[in-house]
């Protein structure tokens, strides 16, 4: 027998939990905050606790944007915002929000994630990147190629069909031709 109500939170999986991770939260509009999020690897690598407090870097002529720890880059101090406590660590700050979707060009009707990544040039800055899933991607890199093996296969048959009329037999078979199916 248990006693008590029964626990009603589902526990959130973390969506890209090896990705250093910052997601620019949806625009509620007027009266709403506009946050930003840190996954845990991105709270991990930023050394963000809850005193800390990170402050924003952008370069508009390249769209660039950099992210740093006030308490490890001290110059950045005088423009901290302060993270909130818990997990995962926010911060909302409505001008930094709205320059930083604007730089970017982002549609701030739907969630955005961005990359942190560790800066060759400046110790502890990171560069603010868009993030590309790499299951995303390699999906679409497949959808690709069998677009063009379905593309080049249809070249094929159209030329098999058009051999038996000479005038456009030469010319096509210039233009496209015909290889072994399975070089392509």
């Amino acid at each position: 027998m248990n006693f008590g109500v029964p626990s009603q939170r589902v526990k959130r999986e973390e969506e890209f939990p090896n990705n250093a991770i910052l997601t620019i939260g949806i625009d509620g509009g007027k009266g709403t905050s506009r946050q930003m999020s840190f996954n845990k690897l991105a709270s991990d690598v930023l050394r963000l606790d809850d005193k800390s407090q990170v402050a924003f870097s952008f370069n508009p002529d390249t769209c660039e944007a950099y992210l740093v720890n006030t308490d490890i880059v001290k110059a950045a101090a005088s423009n901290g915002i302060r993270v909130t406590k818990g997990t995962p660590r926010k911060i909302s700050h409505k001008k930094t929000y709205n320059y930083f979707t604007k730089l970017q060009s982002i549609d701030t009707s739907v969630e955005n994630h961005f990359e942190l990544i560790l800066s060759d040039e400046h110790d502890g800055v990171f560069n603010i990147l868009p993030f590309v899933n790499a299951d995303i991607s390699s999906a679409m890199k497949a959808l690709d190629e069998d677009i063009v093996d379905d593309t080049v296969n249809a070249a094929h048959a159209f030329n098999s069909q058009i051999q038996d009329i000479p005038e456009m037999s030469g010319a096509f078979a210039k233009a496209y031709p015909a290889t072994d199916s399975n070089t392509h």
